[in-house]
């Protein structure tokens, strides 16, 4: 999962780390039923802005799983950095 911007896909900073800190079974989904993840995200102005330099994002390009295929998550107001190695995002596995 990355933030993306630009209108046109442009990944914002780096991807989100993966919290594999806890043990989780593997979740198979049939069509048309979800699973969920916990996402925790900084907030891009806590840090250093020279260092930073946040800019809002239009959303999220999500890869599920095993998959090569992406998907686009709009999601307003969510602030990335666009330099820097800070961590924004971690995503938690899927139950």
């Amino acid at each position: 999962m990355s933030l993306v911007g630009e209108d046109n896909g442009t990944q914002i900073g780096q991807p989100a780390e993966f919290d594999r800190s806890t043990a989780h079974a593997t979740v198979a989904l049939k069509p048309g039923t979800t699973a969920v993840a916990r996402l925790h995200y900084v907030q891009a102005d806590a840090f250093d802005p020279g260092t930073c330099r946040p800019v809002t994002g239009d959303g999220f390009r999500v890869y599920p799983p095993g998959s090569k295929t992406s998907l686009f998550i709009p999601a307003e107001g969510v602030r990335g950095c666009t330099a820097g190695d800070e961590t924004i995002f971690t995503v938690g596995a899927l139950h």
